[in-house]
This record gives structure tokens, sequence and C-alpha cells, in this order.
């Protein structure tokens, strides 16, 4: 069981307060009482005092005095105190065998007090407390003995007690347990400090002579040598080395100058190091086993100087050795042997291989690579070599992928089809025998031009696509294409019937069986615009040309282009009547809203199909029916005035600034509700007032669907007359749109 006491109180047998000291402190000293104390789950009294139960326990010395156990506890702790005398050194000494500790020998020195009386210091010159060791070391010097380092024994008597007893043995002690090493004669007061050092010490007797037995049998062996300074034996090391230069202490002459003695060791010119004088011819230097590794070639410097710096031989610049910059720095400027090493098949062009085989260095600034880092070699003597001489390199002919195709306009040759069919397309200086084929002509600058209009296209199948915008109706009339969605040559299936012309026409090529064979070779004037009013359309629209804007006669290659370009002519006129500026991004007829006026208006006019009403009769007809597509078969335009401009006019003198009349409040419908899979059944449907959809028989519905409705829409139906923002079914006087939806 572990103590619980921690401090020992010391009491004298005079009575009084007590002297504490721990615990562990006597057990470092080697006193009994420091195993008792851990052992014993009481306190241990040497007979008149005991504080069981507290944290500390006291001892009481009979026939002791506190000063005496004062001077001892002094000693222990600091390692000095003030005696008055022998007496009251001997006292200290029995107070110290009471608690069963060793004290080592002191030297007695007396000094005067002031008032003449004489005193002596018991000064414990090394007192060394290991609190994490077993055994306490002590260090003593002895003038007689040769100065070493050794462990001293603790010797319960001081030197006037030996020379009283007649120099009685240590032994007599009875507790002193100290024993001596048969080897050596040191003594030990610790057991296990002396099996530890009888251990150690045989093992050096053993290794001493294997040394004498290999030394009589011839053989070489690391030889130990003395340290001048302080007589330490070392092997042969660089350790060694740097010990003896540390360890010398200079003499200093009569005149009070350093003498320089000449020792045995000696400085390395090429690495630095220490060398031995006996050691010089086998010295193995740093420097040249570096030089050695990189597989080096045989540099000799022309000079050297005693800092350990190296000189190139070339260009006569100094490096340190040991820094790695000379290696590299000679290996670049010095020239590199004529016979270079040979090598292994699948080595590098300009690799040398190292002494290991498998490493490769670099042969200009020696940089070693292993096969891990192999990728990384290439690379890099390609930058450290630098640009090489340009050499002759006879590229071999390209394989022959196909046979040689050439152009007739320009007699080039292709050895690949796609090449060859991408230089046609553009080629400019063809033979005129392959541009002599219906609907094509070729211009002065050799670009292809339309034989109907001006335009002018670079390649061929750019003008077969403009060719559609003039002949595709006749395709379409043709071969019906605007009947079925199939065609009827080929599972190709079209979306819309212009995909079904552009089909025809250019993968089927049937613009030839549509374009007129005695057609002139140049091209047809465009009709100027300014010849065509935008009020009155142009009478002399050819049959033949059927996307061609009425307006400004602009040629467009489907009727979706021409669509969109008609907008730019009537724009103005559709926001003159469909667009409201009180709430200028809404529709006036839907709920559709867009932040850009010109949008707006596509949609009025195409979804809601408004621009009919500006256009004639028959390019409305052309627009929005899908039966309807010749102009041969509709009617003559109308005369001078157009419809669009006549309904413009009617439609300007219909809107007033007045108000339109308000819609009529139509009353909820009731109609059977057939209910839904919960078996939930209603006979009440709710209907929009303005739009007529029925929202079932949630009025909740019916108040989310009216948010999609204008505010504009309601300020103009249910507006008061007299109060626009009061409301005519309660007496709300507010914001009437939002207030509107509650009812």
């Amino acid at each position: 069981e572990e103590s619980r006491f921690t401090d020992v109180i010391l009491y004298s047998g005079q009575g009084g307060p007590g002297v504490p000291i721990h615990k562990t402190v006597l057990k470092k000293l080697s006193s009994p009482l420091g195993s008792l104390l851990e052992d014993s789950s009481c306190c241990f009294c040497l007979g008149t005092r005991c504080l069981k139960g507290s944290e500390s326990f006291g001892i009481t010395l009979q026939g002791t005095r506190i000063e005496d156990i004062r001077a001892l506890v002094s000693l222990i702790y600091t390692g000095k105190t003030l005696i008055s005398g022998p007496d009251h050194y001997r006292s200290i000494r029995e107070v110290a065998e009471l608690l069963q500790i060793r004290l080592p020998k002191s030297s007695v020195t007396l000094e005067k007090k002031e008032d003449g009386s004489s005193s002596s210091c018991c000064s414990e010159e090394s007192l060394e407390v290991d609190f994490g060791g077993s055994s306490l070391k002590r260090k003593a010097e002895d003038e007689d003995e040769e100065p070493r380092m050794k462990m001293m024994a603790r010797d319960g008597s001081s030197e006037e007690e030996e020379h009283e007893e007649g120099g009685s043995d240590n032994n007599s002690d009875p507790y002193l347990a100290t024993k001596n090493c048969p080897k050596c004669e040191e003594a030990f007061t610790n057991q296990l400090d002396y099996v530890r050092h009888v251990n150690a010490c045989s093992l050096r007797e053993k290794s001493v002579s294997s040394v004498t037995n290999n030394n009589n049998n011839s053989l070489n062996h690391r030889p130990r040598h003395p340290c001048p300074g302080c007589g330490v034996h070392y092997p042969d090391s660089p350790w060694f080395r740097q010990h003896v230069k540390s360890c010398q202490v200079p003499k200093i002459n009569g005149e009070g100058h350093v003498e320089e003695e000449d020792d045995n060791y000696q400085t390395c010119p090429k690495c630095d190091a220490l060398v031995s004088t006996n050691d010089v011819g086998t010295h193995v230097c740093r420097s040249t086993t570096l030089l050695n590794k990189l597989n080096s070639i045989s540099i000799e410097s022309t000079s050297e100087n005693p800092e350990g710096k190296k000189l190139c031989p070339k260009c006569h610049r100094w490096f340190f050795v040991m820094k790695g910059g000379y290696v590299r720095h000679v290996r670049a400027c010095l020239p590199m042997p004529s016979a270079p090493p040979q090598q292994e098949p699948g080595s590098t062009l300009n690799g040398i291989m190292a002494e290991d085989g498998k490493s490769k260095a670099c042969p200009k600034c020696g940089k070693v690579y292993t096969p891990k880092n192999y990728r990384y070699f290439d690379p890099h003597v390609s930058r450290c070599m630098g640009p090489t001489e340009p050499t002759a390199v006879i590229e071999p002919p390209p394989p022959q992928t196909g046979p040689i195709q050439t152009c007739k306009g320009c007699n080039k040759s292709f050895t690949l089809n796609h090449w060859y069919q991408k230089h046609v397309a553009t080629c400019r200086k063809r033979n005129l025998d392959l541009l002599q084929r219906p609907g094509l002509t070729i211009t002065e600058t050799g670009s292809y031009g339309c034989h109907k209009c001006s335009h002018t296209y670079a390649t061929r199948g750019d003008l077969k696509r403009h060719l559609i915008s003039h002949y595709g109706e006749r395709v379409r009339q043709l071969f019906n294409a605007h009947m079925s969605d199939k065609c009827s040559l080929c599972p190709f299936v079209a979306q819309t019937s212009d995909q079904m012309v552009v089909h025809l026409c250019l993968k089927h090529e049937k613009l030839r069986d549509v374009i007129p064979k005695d057609h002139t070779s140049t091209p047809a004037p465009n009709p100027s615009p300014s010849l065509i009013s935008p009020g009155q359309p142009s009478a002399q629209i050819p049959t033949d040309i059927v996307n061609n804007c009425h307006v400004c006669g602009k040629v467009f290659n489907n009727r979706t282009s021409l669509r969109s370009h008609i907008f730019t002519h009537y724009l103005n006129d559709l926001r003159k009547v469909y667009h409201d500026p009180r709430d200028p991004t809404a529709c006036i007829i839907c709920t559709y809203r867009s932040s850009s006026i010109h949008h707006l208006m596509i949609h009025v006019g195409l979804k809601h199909k408004k621009l009919a009403e500006f256009l004639p009769r028959e390019i409305s007809a052309y627009f929005f029916d899908d039966n309807a597509r010749a102009f041969s078969r509709r009617p003559p335009l109308p005369p001078s005035l157009g419809p669009h401009q006549q309904i413009l006019a009617q439609r300007l003198t219909q809107n007033t600034p007045a108000p339109p009349p308000p819609l009529k409040m139509l009353p909820l419908v009731s109609k059977p509700f057939l209910g839904n899979r919960f078996g939930h059944t209603s006979t009440k449907n709710w209907t929009c007032m303005f739009c007529y959809k029925e929202l079932g028989n949630d009025k909740g519905n019916l108040k989310q669907h009216l948010l999609c409705h204008t505010r504009d829409k309601i300020r103009d139906h249910f507006m008061n007359p007299g109060n626009p923002r009061s409301c005519l079914f309660c007496d709300y006087n507010s914001n009437l749109p939002d207030h509107m939806i509650t009812h």
C-alpha cells in the first residue's frame, strides 16, 4: 500500500517545533526510513510521538538538539552549514547516524568571527542528489591522487574520528553497505550500480584481451589514441579529431604569447577534414569520392588556397568544393572526353551510365537520374546541352492512303478524298465545263452568281440553297411536298413542308427538273427598293419568286425569314392599334408580357395573327393559310390603296380616347362535376368572367387564376366613374385592382 505521508517532521528530545524533511530525500540518501515509510500503512516512530492519520508524521530523536537537526537538514538541502566546532560537527554526525544517513568526507575550515572567536565551516563541495536514480552519487577530489572521475562511497565517520579510532575500516560502520569491484576496486553502495559496473568491467577486459590477441596474430584493428588534453582513449575517427582540437589548452610562454605546438593532425586541402599525420597516405577525400560517383573526368586544379576553395583551370573562378557547384561548373567548363563510354541498348543518346549500371548522368552538369526518374532525363539533357547544330533530316513520304486525285481547275493533287472534296468546294479556278449546269453561272471574281438576282456565293452549295428561295414553290407543287411528311424517294421524314422542299432540292437534286434550260448566264437585275413604295406593293411579282418581300423586294430562303422581315415594315402600324401605353409590356389580348416592344408586336402579329389585317389578302393567305400557297391560284392584287391601309385607317378612326365600354358581369354557371378518384362530388363550377375558363368547384382556384389578368382590365371593367378608387360592390376605397380579387 502506498504511503500517504509526504513530509517527515524531526523533533528533538528537548521538545519544541520540529524540522520538516521530505521522505523522498531520505530515500535518495539511502536511508532505510524511506523504504519503511512506503511499505508501512502506519507511521514508523522511534518511540515518543506519532501523528497517525495526517499527511506527515514526526520522529523524535532522543538526546539531540534542535540546532543539530537544523544544521543537518541545511547540509542535506544546500550542501553547506555553519558549525561552532568539532563537538558541533560530531553532534551532526550522531543525528545522521540516528536517521541512518551517510555523509561524505568533508573538509573542516575554521573561520574567525567578529568577536574574535573561531568557527569552522563544514562544506560539502560537490553534493548531487539524483532524484531519478536509485543511489546518491557524490564527487570528491583528493590532492594526492591523479584527478579522475569515479564513484565515491559514503563514509560514516569524519577524518578526525578516523584519526582517533586509529584508521578504522569502512566496513566497521554497521550502516555502510559498500561493495568493491574485483577488477578496478571501485566502491558502490547500490547493488544495481555494482552489478552494472562489474558487467561493463568484465566486457572491457574481454575486449582488451581480444585486441591483444589480434595484435599477437598480426591482424588489422582500429587503433585507439589517448587525448593529450584529458587522456581519454578514442578510436581514430573524425569525432576524435574534433575532440583533440577543442580539448587542447594553448600554452603561454614567458612573453605572454601562445606557443604553437606541432600537433599530429592536419587539415585536408580538398575536403577540409582533420586527418592524422599517420593516415595522410591512406586518407580518402570526399570530394574525390563525389567525382568518382558522378563518373567524372580527371580534373586537376592549377592552384589551391588555404580556405578550402578550388580554382577552375579554364576560367580561373573560385568555388567551394563541398557545395557541389565546383563539380558542375568544371564539367560544363572543361571539354568532354573524346571517347564517351559505351551506351547500353535502350539508353539515351547523350546519357552517361553511372557506376551502378542503372542510373544515368548528364554529360554536362553530372546530375544523376535513377531508373525511377528516367522520364526527366532526356528533357534535362536537351535543356542543359543547349541547341545543337542543324542537321539535314530526310522525312519519309506520307503513306499512300488512296489514289491521287487532281483538281481540273488548278492542277493540285490530293491523296485523301475528303481533302480533295474540300478543295473542290472552294476552288474558283475549276474547269468551266463543271460549271455549265442549270442555274449556275460564274462571275469575274470566280464566285457563284444567281441568274435571277444579283446575289453571289463562294460555294456551289450556298448557291443551291439560295435557288430554293426562287424555285422551292415549284418543287412543292410538282412533288406535292405539302401533302405528306414522308419522302416518296427515300425513308426521310420531315417535320415541316419547308424541310421537305429543302430535302428534295439538295438530296435528290430536283432543282434540275424545275430550272428552265434556256436561262441566260447573266444575273437578272434586282428591282430597286426605291421603285416600290411601302404603301403600294409591286404588281409585277414573278410567279417563280415566292419568298420576295412585296415592299422592298428582298429575297429570303424560306417563308419564316420573310415573315420575320415583314415586321420591320408594319411594326409601327401594329403599335398604333395593339399597344396600350398604360401598360407597355403586356399584351392586351392575353397574359403575355415582354420587356421588348418589338417582341411584343411579333407575339401579337404571329400568335394572334393580327399581321394579316395589314397585309394583302394573297400575302396574308401565304403566311397564315397552308392550303393556298401558289400566287397563280390567288386573285389579282387590289388597286392602289392596299387593304392593310384601309383597315388601319378604319381602326384609327374607331380608336377614340374615350374608355371602352365595360364588360358585363357573367354569373357563375353551375355545372355537374363528375368528381375525382377519391369519390368527392360537387355540382358547382367556377368560371372566369374574362376568359370563360372553368376552374372547378374551388373558389381559391378562381382567385389564383384572376391574378393572370392585367390590372388594367380590372380597372377598366370595374372602375366607378364617380370615384375611380372606390369599389362597386362594397365600401372599399383604396388600391382597386388588388381589392377586386377578393370579389
